[in-house]
């Protein structure tokens, strides 16, 4: 049976010597195990059935070192590859996104001290709400607000936005991904969208079994108390790891630039139509980060290239076509995609020699139907 050792790497026992010794199967179990840590809830992720998709890779003999997650999300991929030891690049156009990649990708040793947690969650400063939040009074209380303003502001006490040197990034990274990922497991309480948004509402939330107090039945604001404070993952001596907050196309057109030459491309897309435009649907988490309004950020045509129906196709195809530098890409859809397997299919045979789908079932649980099971498809590309 697979273990954490004491360095907190997967091992499981060799019964000849009788010593521990890492190998695929334990670290499938460790992925497993660590990604289920998170609680990450973000739609379409892959924390589930990451140990599922490396397996199929690893079933067809593909040999690689180097990986880029170029639709990275909530990094769940990005951090199984990396504990399998892997070169990680992991992209998002999100900025969201983006900083959950650098808390938990690109850093390897860095965590908040004792004293920081406290201070974050715990200081109280003489500061006026910021107007940011006057758009979300339908999601939370006013203590909630109060609090996650305070936040905010120690943030910024301990961590200056304006220093730029790699461990002040990585810790401001770190209060980001933390509260974000709090902020998912308690909100995103399923069912439906609420105005494009994932999450609830606050009547919705308050009443859903989740947040409700099991002595009084009523609900329950977010005490904050119980923030998840996961631990990243340790680097591969000899691995490279990047984060990127680009455009995919523009990324892989440009690869030289960027340097990085990936051996795998991991490509998990948004699979069109109105649960595919998670700029909208993510839209408090990401303005939370720099306290902006969806107005105030920019490269709206980017964030959209992947959404609407009209122009999903040309933009696959673009996609594909800047692929041709890299050996193999891995791409994840389902049933619901904007297009039939078929169709996707024979959009990739265009620029690259060799196809292979292969197919699992899984239950994506912010579904309107959730009890259905989807076809989930690990389409497997070569050169």
């Amino acid at each position: 049976m697979a273990k954490e050792d004491f360095k907190g790497e997967p091992t499981e026992i060799d019964f000849e010597t009788g010593g521990s010794v890492s190998t695929f199967n334990s670290k499938l179990f460790y992925i497993k195990k660590k990604l289920y840590a998170f609680k990450n809830p973000y739609v379409g992720n892959k924390r589930k059935i990451a140990p599922d998709i490396i397996k199929t890779i690893d079933n067809h003999g593909i040999t690689y070192d180097s990986v880029l997650d170029l639709f990275c999300g909530s990094a769940s991929m990005s951090m199984a590859f990396k504990i399998l030891g892997k070169s990680v690049a992991c992209n998002d156009i999100m900025l969201s996104c983006y900083m959950n990649a650098i808390a938990f990708v690109l850093n390897g040793d860095v965590i908040l001290s004792d004293n920081e947690k406290r201070f974050l969650l715990s200081n109280n400063p003489d500061c006026d709400i910021h107007s940011f939040f006057s758009a979300y009074k339908d999601r939370f209380t006013d203590n909630e607000i109060k609090f996650l303003n305070n936040y905010h502001y120690n943030i910024d006490e301990l961590f200056s936005p304006f220093l730029s040197d790699g461990l002040t990034v990585i810790k401001r990274a770190l209060c980001i991904a933390y509260i974000q990922n709090y902020i998912m497991e308690h909100c995103m309480v399923g069912g439906r969208l609420n105005n494009g948004q994932v999450l609830a509402k606050l009547e919705h939330r308050m009443n859903h079994a989740r947040n409700r107090d099991r002595k009084t039945n009523k609900g329950m604001e977010m005490s904050f108390k119980d923030v998840r404070w996961n631990e990243p993952i340790p680097d591969t001596p000899g691995s490279n790891y990047n984060v990127f907050s680009q455009d995919a196309i523009y990324l892989l057109e440009n690869l030289k630039e960027f340097d990085i030459s990936p051996d795998l491309c991991y490509i998990d897309p948004p699979y069109g139509g109105e649960q595919s435009d998670y700029s909208s649907m993510f839209d408090f988490l990401e303005g939370y980060v720099n306290l902006q309004t969806k107005e105030e950020r920019d490269n709206k045509e980017a964030r959209v290239k992947f959404v609407n129906s009209g122009n999903y196709y040309d933009n696959f195809k673009s996609l594909m076509k800047a692929t041709i530098k890299i050996p193999w890409i891995v791409i994840s859809y389902n049933d619901s995609s904007w297009g039939n397997i078929d169709e996707i299919s024979s959009v990739i045979k265009e620029s690259r020699s060799e196809v292979i789908v292969e197919e699992f079932e899984y239950s994506y649980k912010y579904r309107k139907d959730s009890k259905k099971k989807a076809k989930e498809y690990l389409i497997l590309s070569k050169v």
